[in-house]
């Protein structure tokens, strides 16, 4: 008779653990959080010599929610055509404040993607990178050399 009770123990303590996240869920739903991003985009280096002249960089800037495999673009701008030279040092930034409401962040992920396209005397050259916003955070910074 006990041998045959010896899996009751295995199958409550399995049950326990398949439902444990939903009843938490229920019990004590997410909370949405609003996120808030700082851009900061300023040239990378000195494009004052003759080598930049006429050198022009233009910026496409998008931030992205995604839950799962659906995504939403919640932001986006764009930096048209300006010369290299005229592009901010760092201590003097061009800073933009990005604000993104509602996000649950245990189901969603915020991503910021920036391509960066040079047009340097008819001469084009385009990169893309991309930056998670970290879980947790609240508010986080992101920093574009150009």
């Amino acid at each position: 008779m006990k041998k045959h009770l010896l899996w009751l123990p295995a199958a409550f303590i399995g049950g326990t653990a398949a439902f444990q996240q939903p009843v938490r869920n229920w019990v004590n739903p997410e909370q949405p959080v609003n996120k808030n991003i700082q851009l900061a985009v300023y040239a990378n280096g000195n494009y004052t010599s003759d080598a930049y002249k006429k050198s022009c960089a233009k910026l496409d800037i998008t931030v992205t929610k995604i839950r799962g495999s659906k995504s939403t673009v919640v932001w986006s701008k764009i930096f048209d055509y300006k010369e290299l030279k005229d592009y901010p040092i760092c201590k003097n930034a061009l800073t933009l404040q990005i604000s993104i409401p509602n996000v649950f962040d245990s189901k969603e992920r915020i991503v910021i993607t920036y391509k960066l396209t040079y047009d340097s005397k008819g001469s084009i050259l385009e990169m893309e990178s991309d930056k998670e916003i970290s879980k947790g955070s609240k508010n986080d910074q992101v920093y574009i050399k150009i």
